[in-house]
C-alpha cells in the first residue's frame, strides 16, 4: 500500500482503528483475511445519507407525500417499494419540499397524461422543476 512496508501499512491500519476511523473484521473462512469498514462512510463522502430524514419521522413524511400526491394527482397507488427507495435517498429538506411542490407541479401539466407516477416524480426530482407563470 503506497509503497510501503508490510509493517508500516499494518501499524497504520491499527492507528485508524484505534482512532475509530475504521472497523477490521475478520473473514468467517480465514483468520488471514481481514474486511476493513469505514466508519461513518456517508459523512467521509459527503453523501445525503448522513443527514437524511430518516426513522419515524421519515416514514411519516412519506405517508403524508403518499397520500397527498395520489389525492391531488388522482393516480393509483402503484409501485410503493420503488417511491420509499427514492424517498430514501432524500434529505429531510428535499423530502419537505417534495410534498409542498405536488400542486404546483400538478398544475403546471400540460396534459395531465403525462403526470409522473410518484417514484418517478422523486426520482426526476420533478419538485425542483421552475415554472414560468
Amino acid at each position: 500500500m503506497f509503497g510501503w512496508s508490510l509493517g508500516r501499512t499494518f501499524r497504520f491500519i491499527r492507528k485508524l482503528k484505534k482512532d475509530g476511523l475504521i472497523e477490521v473484521i475478520a473473514h468467517r473462512e480465514s483468520r488471514s483475511i481481514l474486511h476493513i469498514r469505514i466508519a461513518e462512510y456517508d459523512h467521509w463522502t459527503g453523501t445525503p445519507a448522513a443527514c437524511k430524514g430518516g426513522g419515524k419521522a421519515g416514514e411519516e413524511r412519506f405517508k403524508r407525500f403518499w397520500d397527498e400526491y395520489h389525492r391531488i394527482t388522482l393516480l393509483p397507488k402503484e409501485n410503493i417499494g420503488k417511491a420509499q427507495r427514492e424517498w430514501k435517498k432524500l434529505a429531510e429538506k428535499e423530502q419537505i419540499l417534495a410534498i409542498e411542490r405536488i400542486e404546483e407541479y400538478y398544475y403546471h401539466l400540460a396534459d395531465t397524461q403525462f403526470t409522473l407516477r410518484a417514484c418517478n416524480y422523486l426520482s426526476n426530482k420533478a419538485y425542483l422543476n421552475e415554472y414560468d407563470n
